[in-house]
């Protein structure tokens, strides 16, 4: 289901709060969906289109956050690799399903090279050595000025090491 089309069901059907229920349901709905303008379609009326550019410019960052609470909880939940893979997901497609935009922090800085860090340190801890190997090169090349380019070089020597 896309996202206005939920999030339209959800405003005729009266709910104004988000309940852990509601919350949990949507995040099913929207697993793995990058809402964007061609979700205008499920619109119902000038109004809703009205809000539509605004409400696209919020979407962006919201999912972004959104993916990244999945990811802790499926990390404090011990999902390593589950974890990894959706922060990549995150890494990989968020800058091209939102061109212009990026995933910011609280104070402002790219949280890119972060994401693309933790989902080697997640992959480290399921064991999956090679693949946080990789992901530590690339961040590497892709990230050569962000603060996790040392960390990550050492990392991958060791590593290689415990392969």
């Amino acid at each position: 289901m896309h996202y206005f089309a939920l999030s339209g069901r959800l405003s005729r059907a009266g709910v104004t709060a988000c309940t852990p229920e509601v919350i949990a349901a949507t995040n099913g709905s929207l697993e793995g969906h990058f809402p964007s303008v061609d979700d205008g379609g499920f619109l119902e009326n000038a109004d809703e289109r009205r809000n539509l550019d605004l409400f696209l410019e919020a979407v962006p960052v919201l999912h972004c956050q959104q993916m990244l609470l999945k990811v802790k909880e499926m990390a404090d939940q011990g999902k390593w690799e589950q974890a990894a893979e959706l922060a990549l997901k995150i890494h990989d497609e968020f800058p091209t399903e939102y061109p212009g935009y990026r995933c910011l922090d609280s104070s402002q800085q790219d949280m890119m090279p972060g994401i693309l860090n933790e989902a080697a340190r997640y992959f480290q801890n399921a064991n999956k050595i090679r693949k946080a190997i990789d992901l530590r090169i690339r961040l590497v090349a892709e990230h050569p000025d962000c603060e996790f380019v040392n960390d990550a070089q050492f990392s991958v020597a060791q590593s290689w090491a415990q392969l």
